[in-house]
């Protein structure tokens, strides 16, 4: 399933990636394979993205402006959320992360 590739994800990162990032991604990925199924849309998955970078702001105390991977994952959950097909989403969001 969708949660099942995403959680596995999360594991594999969490293996095999040192330091805080590793543990940081690997949260993120768990919250979005806890929210994601086979049949979401955009919006679910937009909700998603939202809320495992809510997990690392939550987890890692850290906010928009610190110069942390938040600033990057911040504006990229914005530009996703504000698109209507899959592809649009990924580019406004690889542009914003920039």
């Amino acid at each position: 399933s969708t949660s099942d590739a995403v959680r596995s994800l999360a594991t594999c990162i969490q293996q095999h990636t040192g330091g805080t990032s590793g543990v940081l991604y690997a949260i993120f990925f768990l919250k979005v394979a806890s929210i994601v199924s086979d049949d979401c849309d955009l919006k679910t998955w937009a909700n998603a993205i939202k809320a495992g970078t809510n997990s690392i702001s939550e987890l890692g105390g850290a906010s928009i402006g610190d110069c942390t991977m938040l600033d990057a994952l911040f504006p990229a959950v914005e530009a996703f959320e504000k698109e209507s097909s899959l592809d649009n989403a990924l580019k406004s969001a690889s542009e914003a992360a920039k």
